[in-house]
């Protein structure tokens, strides 16, 4: 059986290398126990928080530099990208820097992100709430999301994780991870 420790440096290696998305890593570290961590950018190290008080504190390392000025709508876009299935977390630090983040808080069990600037500025940004998430190992054929609620379109972004799908109706969006051998048929 792996230790605590063990299952966090695996997670801090597959976000590093980019091949685990950001609701993986999430997964895998509530189901471990972890209750939030901090990505401090500038002292270049992550560390992981559980309810017994137990700390656990990796490296985190980056090449990027840090932007002066904190731009929401940068770490915005960022955020957007990793939801789509564009951006994995080498591009992420990589964007969020540029936008003046200089680290980050991930509140597993409040289910929200504390993104923080030089300056004391913050962009919170909530974990979709669970009715807006289905996780579906195949999908053959989706004609509706939600009753009396028509697909108008769908974009599937490939990766080497799952895919990711973002899905736009009239007042309503959902993202769905997919296996990597899905496919949405819409009618």
């Amino acid at each position: 059986m792996q230790t605590t420790r063990q299952i966090i440096e695996q997670c801090a290696a597959a976000s590093n290398n980019g091949t685990a998305n950001f609701g993986e890593i999430v997964k895998a570290l509530m189901d471990t126990g972890v209750e939030s961590y901090y990505a401090d950018y500038r002292a270049q190290r992550t560390t992981y928080y559980l309810p017994s008080g137990e700390v656990h504190t990796l490296d985190l390392p980056s090449d990027n530099s840090i932007a002066e000025n904190f731009n929401a709508d940068g770490i915005k876009a960022a955020i957007r990208g990793a939801q789509r299935g564009e951006v994995m977390y080498p591009e992420f630090k990589k964007l969020s820097q540029a936008a003046g983040c200089i680290g980050y808080m991930v509140w597993i069990a409040g289910r929200h992100v504390t993104y923080f600037g030089r300056r004391g500025e913050i962009h919170v940004e909530h974990f979709p709430s669970a009715s807006n998430w289905i996780y579906v190992p195949k999908l053959i054929a989706f004609k509706s999301i939600a009753e009396n609620t028509r697909v108008q379109h769908a974009r599937v972004f490939p990766t080497a994780a799952p895919i990711c799908c973002w899905f736009h109706s009239i007042n309503l969006r959902f993202l769905i991870d997919l296996a990597i051998d899905a496919r949405c048929v819409l009618t």
